[in-house]
């Protein structure tokens, strides 16, 4: 069902493009044949693809993914950007107003977009560092002000690989984090093509450690290959565990549902993404963040929260699927109180998924800073 939905809209999609360039230049019939077939191939080409992403041949997939997932989201943002004029069109016919031409009119969206295309690109390339800042009476003063770097949907594989790493680790150590922590989407089907970047992450040693969740994706590339990466990567992974990361600081997480199915079993032989029962485990007294991939408080348990990390949305990635995301989820990106007390951080996320770029939605590494009431 998943495939054929894809399908009809992204086939869609081609289509208009194919169209309104078929029409803007009075393609004949061998250029239009080119185009059209061109529309066809970019329909499949993801499915295609996908298989691939595990293949060793590195240079033929990154060179492959690059022009699929990049027209990906030039052809989105041509889409966009022409229903828009389409619209303007079709009310300045009714004020009688001047429009332009089919080709003026694609030749100004085709410039909207590279000029939208390069700067998704840089802002993907360049992550930005939020700080945000959090006080509780529940952190003990003896602690002092905690530090914590966050991380989610990096998705390393063959559009984030090896080359693209420094943008996110050379911030993350000149920030000199007390914990580092991801809250899913670490790693991606390409795990093939992740020669050294487990060593790198693993150079990173915040003195109170690396803890992860497992997002949907690393569940698609396969569980053993994704719990593998983190423990070479110095990451403890949290499935359905909580524990105390240092005096009067605790720290929870569950896997993430993604496809369900037999597997997500925690390694006790508990159901790994029960977060009710998780929570259930943790004290009272003590200062819990909890780890979640999708950004949902958990129906059971929500008092024993103070801050739940999450992540999953990109928001949006693309700017208008952003309204997506929130008829999805209840948060957008940032802070947000929690009903019964504590509060969730929903990450933007950090790398990119699919389109190798981010439009009006930047990437971010957060700083989380706890501090102790009494320590002010």
């Amino acid at each position: 069902m998943f495939l054929l939905v894809f399908l009809l809209l992204y086939g869609g999609l081609q289509a208009y493009v194919a169209r309104k360039a078929q029409i803007a230049f009075g393609l004949m019939r061998r250029s239009r044949l080119v185009a059209w077939a061109w529309a066809g191939f970019m329909t499949v080409a993801p499915l295609l693809l996908w298989p691939l992403e595990r293949c060793d041949c590195r240079l033929l997939v990154g060179t492959l993914a690059a022009v699929v997932y990049g027209w990906m989201g030039a052809s989105f943002l041509f889409f966009c950007l022409g229903l828009l004029l389409d619209a303007w069109h079709v009310l300045a016919r009714h004020l009688r107003l001047p429009v332009a031409s089919p080709r003026h009119a694609f030749l100004m969206v085709a410039l909207a977009v590279l000029v939208l295309t390069v700067h998704g690109i840089h802002e993907a390339l360049n992550p930005r560092v939020r700080w945000v800042r959090i006080v509780s009476d529940k952190l003990p003063a003896e602690a002092g002000s905690i530090r914590i770097a966050l991380i989610s949907d990096v998705h390393l594989g063959v559009t984030m690989g090896p080359r693209r790493l420094p943008t996110v680790l050379e911030p993350i150590q000149a920030l000199k984090p007390d914990l580092l922590i991801s809250v899913g989407d670490l790693v991606d089907g390409g795990a093939v093509h992740l020669e050294g970047a487990a060593a790198r992450f693993a150079a990173i040693q915040p003195r109170y450690g690396k803890y992860a969740v497992l997002g949907n994706h690393e569940q698609y590339q396969g569980l053993k290959l994704s719990l593998d990466f983190h423990e070479r990567a110095g990451f403890r992974v949290l499935r359905a565990e909580a524990l105390e990361a240092l005096p009067g600081l605790v720290i929870a997480g569950v896997d993430d549902p993604g496809r369900g199915g037999p597997g997500l079993v925690s390694p006790k032989g508990e159901d790994s993404t029960d977060d009710g029962a998780t929570l259930a485990r943790v004290p009272l007294d003590k200062f819990v963040i909890f780890l979640k991939h999708q950004p949902i408080p958990p129906e059971q348990g929500r008092g024993h929260v103070d801050l739940q990390l999450s992540g999953h949305t990109h928001g949006g990635q693309i700017y208008p699927f952003y309204w997506l995301t929130r008829l999805r989820y209840d948060y957008g990106p940032g802070l947000h109180a929690l009903e019964g007390g504590g509060q969730l951080y929903l990450s933007p996320g950090t790398g990119t998924w699919g389109p190798p770029m981010r439009v009006l939605a930047p990437a971010e590494i957060t700083l989380i800073e706890l501090v102790p009431a009494r320590y002010r």
